[in-house]
C-alpha cells in the first residue's frame, strides 16, 4: 500500500483493512459494532454508535469514542457511514462543555451540576437508586483493586476502573454533591446521617469502607433504604 494510514478504520475481530474507496453501509440502529482509529500516533480509540444530547437538546447520532471512565474536554465523532475518508477529513468535534449526555455502547455518560457550576468532565452513570451514583477517573491513573465484598455483587463495577484519581458524584433530592478523597471519612459518614451504622463504618475507615470502595458503599446504602431499613 502506497500510504499508511494510522486512522485506518478496523471492525473488531478480523475484519480486513478499508481501502480508500471502501465504505461500510449506513449503520442500523441495533449496529453494536466497535471500529478502531489510532488517530496517527495518539491513544486507540474504539468508536461505537451512539446518541450525543448536546445542552440545547440537539441530538446527534454517530460514531462516538468509547470511554470506560468519562470525558473530558472535548470529543471527536464521525457521522455514519463511516469510511477511511471520514476520518481522515470529516472528524466532529464538541466541546464537553456544551454536551448533557452521551449514551453508547450500553453506558450513559451525564454531566454533572454541582450547585450553580457545571463539571468540566461526562462522568460515567454507574446506578440509580435513593442515591445515583456516577464517577469520572482522571487520564494516568493508577488502578486500585477493589474488593466488592457483599455488596453490589461481581458485576457492579465490571470493566469500570477505579483509581487513585477516581471522583465520584451523588445524587439525592435533587442535587449533585462530590466525595472527594481529602476528608473522605467525615465527607462521606455525613452524607449517609440516615443510617448511622454504615457511617460509623466510613468514620472509622474500616477495611473496604474507603473512598476508593464508593460503589460498594452506596449500594449497602441503597439496599437498606430500599428494604426499609435505616
Amino acid at each position: 500500500m502506497k500510504f499508511r494510514y494510522h486512522a485506518a478504520l478496523l471492525a473488531l475481530g478480523t475484519a480486513p483493512l478499508l481501502g480508500r474507496a471502501q465504505q461500510l453501509a449506513a449503520p442500523l440502529a441495533e449496529d453494536t459494532v466497535g471500529h478502531l482509529s489510532d488517530g496517527f500516533g495518539q491513544p486507540v480509540n474504539r468508536f461505537y454508535l451512539g446518541t450525543l444530547t448536546k445542552t440545547d437538546g440537539t441530538q446527534i447520532r454517530a460514531y462516538m469514542p468509547y470511554s470506560r471512565s468519562g470525558y473530558e474536554n472535548r470529543i471527536d465523532y464521525y457521522a455514519p457511514p463511516l469510511s477511511i475518508d471520514n476520518q481522515l477529513r470529516h472528524r466532529h468535534a464538541v466541546k464537553v462543555k456544551d454536551i448533557q449526555s452521551i449514551a453508547v455502547h450500553g453506558r450513559t455518560f451525564e454531566a454533572i451540576t454541582i450547585g450553580t457550576k457545571k463539571a468540566d468532565v461526562l462522568a460515567l452513570h454507574l446506578f440509580d437508586g435513593p442515591i445515583t451514583l456516577s464517577t469520572y477517573s482522571e487520564p494516568r491513573a493508577i488502578s486500585i483493586p477493589l474488593a466488592l465484598g457483599a455488596f453490589g455483587g461481581p458485576s457492579l463495577l465490571f470493566g469500570i476502573p477505579v483509581s487513585d484519581k477516581s471522583h465520584w458524584y451523588l445524587y439525592r433530592n435533587g442535587v449533585w454533591t462530590e466525595i472527594r478523597r481529602a476528608a473522605f471519612a467525615a465527607t462521606m459518614s455525613a452524607y449517609l446521617f440516615d443510617n448511622p451504622e454504615l457511617a460509623a463504618k466510613v468514620a472509622r475507615q474500616e477495611p473496604n469502607y474507603l473512598h476508593q470502595n464508593t460503589p460498594v458503599i452506596i449500594a449497602e446504602y441503597n439496599q437498606a433504604k430500599v428494604a426499609g431499613g435505616k
